[in-house]
């Protein structure tokens, strides 16, 4: 296992989350803030009373915070729009507050002046840090959330209250940390024991105010490295505030920031800053001093830097300037040949100030504080069943409980399969082993589904477990219809050779010979078919998920504005797994065939091979259809017909045997043509595997490998998950549908092909 818990991963990832009060609170707000115009929700809104304490709202708009009897008055402010205050009472408190902001009408006011005037700015503003910033020694009570997604799901989590002894701006000392609560955990396998943190030391590192002399911006280094432009000056909280812009200095061979910085007119006060990692200096940019990189080549751990983004916010609390919220966002790619993994870590860090404690003066006892370069993820409390009550947060944008318990899950699954290995040494020579295998399997809430196994060429089970429809009590059985997920590349590729085979396109051609005005007209029609042409998966971008998953969308207007992005810098030949990719591939076929792509795989496959059963879309009131559930609740509907080409294919296990049987019997493909598409052609280090057009080759992922040859590929969408694995040669085949999230298909999927490789 490969862990990187001696490194501070974290160093430069700024915080947005909402701080905990360790004493506890005698009323709870909670509210939803939205648009006056719009009535959309408004991410991001601090809501504070007069003495400091707060919180910020979640993606939805809401926010709830635990705050002392005496407080009469909540204020509602955000950037670009006009603030807002509301009494609270005991009786009000209950209700949940309706909360609606204005735009600012202040607009820009332009400046002319000179850019040296904007580091003249800045510069009395830090020298009058001690002046405006609370320079007596307090506490600063907070909270921080890490999360971090893999392919748009959650593979590691940590939260934490805690209280910090600030000796006051302006003063060089550093601050301690007294931990109240924490909780983490993370998903082994999909991680592969990288785990990122945060120290103390990270935390305090985020108050760019207070670490001024070290900051990469604000620090005498960056204030000489970076050019700053004075905007022009907006209304901030009802104040004018300077709009500074900054960019690093041209000529640079080394990686700094561009953004953007708010100074108070009245008084200099730095009150906002947003930033990330300048495109002028990306090339340059690496993970860690030397130190930490010499320790990361010696574990064969490579960290490259895709994106890294801060918003810092700060309010006042009687009278004097704290830090008020940060929020970060980094991407990083992992990747080591020695543990033959390669995959990308969206990580997420919120942290917010949710109370001031002026009262207390002194620093804590050596006894109650945590060294500051260990990792809070680290530390070891006592469990607690009711986690965060009484404490303010940062509400989630996700359900955090059952990430929690998805995470178990998946983590139990390494045990499991250790126990049903020693299961199937019982059952070995008996009939039936691969069903008590999926029984036993069922039986521990793993797998939930319909099964079809294949062994040389007959089918040796056709079962089903746990039902379709819960609430129904509908069993399902080999008719009942599953979405499959990326299990519909397959098909993309399919139609592809086939039209390349009448000639209607070449594989090698760039796409932009049949899609003019397309952003990127040099990528080929293979690179699209193999992973390799750079273009970003749009699905791990969670706006762009949200949007693809609102309402039914135009074809064009997905293409143009979610498989567009900006392409990967060392994309050819590396293998990015990219469902954008597989998107334009059903858009290039829609444009020659003149149709939409559910009647293209209709006319081509679904209807030549008897699948009566399949169909690109979803009809979940339709006879026979599973219903998906995810974490345990029934999922919401969505116009899957927006991931046309990478998803949003419906079939059954009867079907996909028909389609297993057309392939080999040549109905769809030539001999030749099939041993191109299943010929690797990029590495998918992190799979173990080979990837040719729409499908892998296994590469050591399951047992049998060495001695065969397994070609597949799995499926996820929502709810549902699967698998489809056939074995060249020996025609043994797995088809694993299941309709209740994730579930370990790898572990079942090798264990069968072990028992039916046992002849």
């Amino acid at each position: 296992m490969i862990c990187v818990r001696c490194l501070l991963l974290l160093s430069w990832i700024s915080v947005l989350a909402v701080p905990v009060f360790s004493q506890q609170k005698t009323l709870r707000v909670q509210g939803v803030v939205t648009d006056s115009a719009t009535a959309g929700p408004l991410e991001g809104v601090s809501v504070t009373d007069q003495e400091g304490n707060g919180t910020l709202t979640n993606r939805d708009g809401r926010f709830s915070l635990y705050l002392p009897a005496t407080t009469g008055t909540l204020y509602y402010s955000m950037l670009g729009y006009a603030s807002k205050k509301t009494a609270i009472s005991l009786q009000s408190a209950g209700r949940e507050q309706q909360i609606a902001l204005a735009t600012d009408p202040a607009m820009l006011t332009e400046v002319v002046i000179q850019a040296e005037s904007a580091l003249s700015i800045l510069k009395r503003a830090v020298k009058g840090i001690p002046e405006h910033y609370r320079a007596q020694g307090h506490v600063q009570q907070g909270f921080y959330r890490v999360a971090t997604l893999r392919d748009g799901d959650c593979i590691q989590l940590s939260e934490a209250v805690f209280d910090i002894f600030n000796y006051g701006y302006g003063k060089s000392r550093t601050s301690q940390l007294r931990l109240a609560r924490m909780r983490a955990l993370r998903d082994e396998r999909q991680s592969h024991g990288v785990e990122l943190g945060l120290k103390p030391e990270s935390l305090f590192g985020y108050d760019a105010v207070k670490c001024v002399e070290e900051h990469p911006v604000l620090g005498p280094q960056g204030l000489r490295k970076h050019r700053f432009t004075l905007e022009g000056i907006v209304s901030y909280q009802g104040q004018e505030a300077y709009k500074i812009d900054f960019d690093q200095v041209e000529g640079l061979h080394e990686s700094l920031y561009r953004g953007t910085i708010y100074v108070l007119k009245q008084d200099d006060i730095i009150v906002a800053m947003d930033y990330g990692l300048s495109p002028k200096g990306l090339p340059y940019a690496q993970y860690g001093n030397l130190v930490q990189r010499a320790l990361l080549k010696l574990m064969d751990l490579s960290v490259r830097i895709k994106k890294e983004e801060h918003h810092i916010a700060y309010r006042q609390s009687g009278g004097q300037w704290v830090l008020s919220a940060v929020r970060s966002n980094t991407v990083l790619r992992l990747r080591s040949k020695r543990k033959q993994f390669d995959f990308t870590a969206d990580v997420t860090v919120d942290y917010v100030t949710t109370g001031i404690d002026t009262v207390r003066s002194r620093p804590f006892a050596g006894t109650e504080t945590l060294g500051n370069a260990k990792f809070i993820e680290h530390q070891n409390l006592e469990p607690d069943t009711q986690f965060w009550k009484n404490y303010t947060i940062v509400l989630p944008d996700f359900p955090v409980e059952a990430v929690i318990r998805k995470i178990n899950a998946a983590n139990e699954s390494h045990s499991l399969k250790k126990r049903a290995e020693q299961q199937l040494k019982r059952w070995r020579g008996q009939p039936g082993s691969i069903d008590s295998l999926l029984s036993f399997y069922a039986q521990q809430g793993q797998f939930n589904g319909t099964a079809w196994i294949v062994r040389e060429g007959q089918p040796v089970l056709d079962k089903s477990y746990g039902y379709a429809d819960r609430e129904k009590k509908i069993a399902a059985d080999k008719h009942t219809r599953y979405r499959i997920g990326s299990l519909s590349k397959p098909f993309t590729a399919i139609v592809i050779l086939q039209l390349a085979r009448e000639g209607r396109l070449a594989l090698d051609a760039p796409v932009g010979r049949y899609l003019p005005g397309y952003r990127y007209p040099g990528i080929t029609v293979a690179q699209l078919l193999t992973h390799t042409s750079g273009l970003p998966n749009c699905t791990v971008n969670t706006a762009y998920l949200a949007a693809l998953t609102d309402k039914l969308l135009p074809r064009k207007e997905i293409i143009d504005r979610f498989c567009s992005d900006t392409l990967e810098a060392d994309s050819v030949p590396t293998l990015h797994y990219s469902n954008s990719g597989y998107m334009l591939l059903a858009y290039l076929a829609e444009t020659l065939e003149h149709k939409d792509f559910a009647s293209i795989l209709k006319e081509r496959i679904f209807d030549p091979l008897g699948m009566k059963d399949t169909y690109l879309g979803w009809q979940p009131q339709q006879e026979n259809s599973a219903k998906g559930y995810l974490y345990e609740v029934a999922e919401h509907s969505y116009p899957v017909t927006n991931l046309a080409g990478a998803g949003g294919v419906t079939s059954t296990a009867w079907d996909l045997w028909l389609w297993y049987q057309g392939l080999k019997n040549g109905k769809l493909l030539t001999a030749e043509e099939q041993a191109m598409m299943y010929e690797p052609r990029a590495k998918y280090t992190d799979w173990h595997a080979g990837y040719g057009y729409g499908w892998m080759t296994d590469q050591g992922l399951f047992a049998c490998s060495p001695n065969e040859t397994v070609r597949y590929h799995p499926g996820t969408d929502l709810g549902f998950y699967s698998m489809f694995a056939q074995v060249e040669g020996r025609s043994d085949l797995v088809i694993l549908l299941n309709n209740t999230g994730d579930f370990p298909r790898f572990d079942l999927t090798d264990l069968i092909l072990t028992q039916l490789g046992r002849r």
